[in-house]
């Protein structure tokens, strides 16, 4: 996936189990070592319970500091998928990134 971005692309990685890490603060790909990058990817595990929620929040706090109109940002979740700290409602869970990226749901 490295390979295929291009230079003024930004990518940032959050670690999540019960809390957030950020691991690669959102960062412009042509100031990123491929091997560096390569150490991070490798020392992700699995560990604990899964807050997606809090992941989310932070992943898009980390994607705003990019932010522009001439930019498409995107959040790649790697998860099981199974809320197990945390908000745990999947309901909330939409609801709370929809007041993070547009505003407060009616």
């Amino acid at each position: 996936m490295f390979k295929s971005l291009k230079k003024d692309d930004v990518i940032g990685i959050i670690e999540f189990n019960e809390q957030p890490k950020t691991v690669l603060k959102a960062t412009p790909v042509r100031k990123i070592d491929i091997n560096k990058f390569s150490r991070i990817i490798s020392g992700i595990t699995a560990d604990g319970g899964t807050d997606i929620n809090i992941g989310i929040s932070y992943g898009i706090d980390e994607i705003s500091r990019y932010k522009s109109n001439n930019t498409l940002n995107q959040i790649y979740l790697f998860s099981d998928g199974n809320p197990t700290s945390g908000e745990t409602e999947w309901i909330r869970i939409r609801q709370n990134i929809d007041k993070k990226t547009r505003g407060n749901i009616r």
